[in-house]
């Protein structure tokens, strides 16, 4: 029932997209999820394109880097665009740039190439998933927005998840490159139908740039990505290097929020920063998307480094993190007409808190379903406050400024998840580095324990090299598996206090809750 037809009285057919609609739906969403399967499906194949690419582990990393720093510095760019050439044209353009660089991806032959190709993609990626998000938007009428979110949602976290399932299982009965390869149909499917079913809409307004305000936004983004990506291999502020990077971020970033403060037009509207619910929403999806894709990026080392899983077996335990996340998004959906938003979302975090102390708790000798379990138990919370956080984000939010909208909140999530992934790989080194220090002080000729019953014979003898090396790696492993276990230990605290921020959100207008 519409807004007008509940103040009179009068009953309505429910809202019907109707087959067109429905095709382009399926169209934008077949590129949004493509978009955000690339930003983790290659993760479980670095090892074996390091191979074939002859590069270092600190080398190929920039494999991951380089997309998720070229989303993250087009995405603010993507919202004038369509403003300036129309919704469709755009996301057409984005969708054959990014089919065309995942054909280059594929073919690469060193690592300055895949790095090139793999900057093209992100560029390209940049425009596809707030354009998909701002068409839902326009598609739908405003009391179906919870019903236009939970579909965007399918795109924008099963594919984080769901990617290194996907990945893992291509290498293993393919190789690498059909990672990129499978892009390719799904590109033509999508190009054509957004083409055939979708009509071409332009926002309001003159299509003025800022290109002051754009140029150091990008420059901060870009720093700062680089401070992080770079900090650990290069000892952080002891290198003139970090310190230069963080410098222009800071410039940047001020210079950036005293035109935004000052300038007639600039770049991002400041209509967006005074409306509660889009600021809180977005913050709390930040809190969400990054707790999901540190996770998702911790666990396959972990299951293949320390638990000695093969890259298959990695992927499918990865996988009910995905089936519990598409669960809550569709009960989210339907509990949304009789639940108080926030009480959800509270209860979203507290499943996705649940998940993670659970993964805290565990130690190198546990068994598949120790995993799959709390996989599922994070999955399904995250899905729970997903749909409900996009909702908030958007309920009081003009419709004029929902193209901008939907950019700067995807803006937010990628670099919230990158800034978030960067940390947590840099503290996880350090941490391993920490702990195995103080494992390594026990093992000595005056630590009994070492010679007792049940343990290999070569630990006893720490004058033998061979066994002083076995007992070097068991200890390594030991180490990389306490510091994973605090990496979980503090995403829970993160969740957690993630529900302190639902102080601040108002209740959605009821058209909202139908």
């Amino acid at each position: 029932m519409t807004t007008a037809a509940a103040a009179s009285g009068q009953s309505v057919a429910p809202f019907r997209l109707g087959f067109r609609g429905t095709m382009a739906v399926f169209s934008i969403m077949v590129g949004a999820t493509m978009q955000s399967i690339d930003m983790t499906i290659a993760n479980v194949a670095l090892p074996h394109m390091q191979g074939s690419l002859a590069a270092t582990i600190d080398q190929i990393a920039w494999v991951l880097t380089s997309y998720i720093v070229a989303s993250a510095v087009g995405t603010p760019l993507m919202g004038w665009l369509a403003i300036r050439y129309g919704q469709k044209l755009v996301l057409q353009a984005a969708l054959a740039g990014f089919t065309v660089s995942s054909l280059l991806c594929g073919i690469a032959t060193s690592l300055p190439e895949m790095v090139l190709y793999r900057t093209l993609q992100g560029l390209a990626s940049a425009a596809l998933l707030p354009l998909a998000q701002a068409v839902m938007m326009r598609l739908y009428p405003r009391e179906y927005f919870a019903k236009a979110m939970a579909i965007i949602g399918i795109g924008m976290m099963l594919g984080p998840i769901a990617g290194p399932t996907l990945g893992g299982y291509v290498t293993e009965v393919a190789n690498w490159r059909w990672v990129f390869f499978i892009n390719l149909p799904l590109g033509v499917l999508a190009i054509s139908g957004i083409q055939i079913f979708l009509d071409e809409h332009r926002s309001e307004g003159d299509g003025y740039f800022d290109a002051f305000g754009f140029a150091m936004l990008i420059i901060a983004i870009g720093a700062f990505q680089l401070m992080l990506d770079r900090g650990e291999t290069k000892h952080w502020f002891s290198s003139t290097e970090i310190r230069l990077y963080a410098g222009m971020a800071a410039l940047a970033f001020y210079m950036f929020v005293v035109q935004t403060v000052t300038a007639r037009r600039p770049f991002v509207s400041r209509a967006l920063f005074r409306d509660r619910n889009f600021v809180t929403g977005t913050l709390l999806f930040v809190v969400v998307s990054s707790n999901m894709m540190i996770t998702v990026a911790l666990q396959p080392p972990m299951l293949q480094n320390v638990m000695g899983y093969p890259v298959l077996t990695v992927g499918l335990l990865l996988a009910p993190r995905g089936v519990g996340t598409m669960m809550g998004m569709i009960l989210s959906a339907r509990l949304m007409n009789r639940f108080d938003v926030r009480v959800i979302v509270i209860v979203g975090l507290a499943f996705a808190a649940w998940g993670l102390w659970d993964l805290s708790q565990l130690g190198i000798a546990i068994s598949e379903w120790d995993i799959v379990r709390s996989a599922f138990i994070q999955g399904f919370g995250l899905g729970l406050v997903f749909v409900q956080l996009n909702t908030i984000a958007f309920a009081t939010l003009p419709r004029p400024l929902h193209i901008e909208g939907a950019t700067m909140f995807n803006l937010m999530r990628a670099l919230g998840s990158s800034a978030g992934l960067s940390i947590a790989v840099a503290l996880l080194a350090q941490y391993t580095q920490i702990n195995h220090a103080e494992l390594a002080a026990f093992a000595n000729p005056y630590n009994e324990a070492l010679g007792l019953a049940g343990l290999p014979g070569f630990w006893s003898s720490l004058s033998d090299p061979a066994g002083l090396a076995m007992l070097n790696g068991e200890i390594t492993r030991q180490a990389m598996m306490i510091s994973f276990i605090n990496s979980y230990h503090w995403l829970m605290v993160a969740a957690l206090v993630g529900v302190g921020l639902m102080l601040f959100v108002r209740l959605p207008p009821s058209p909202l809750r139908g």
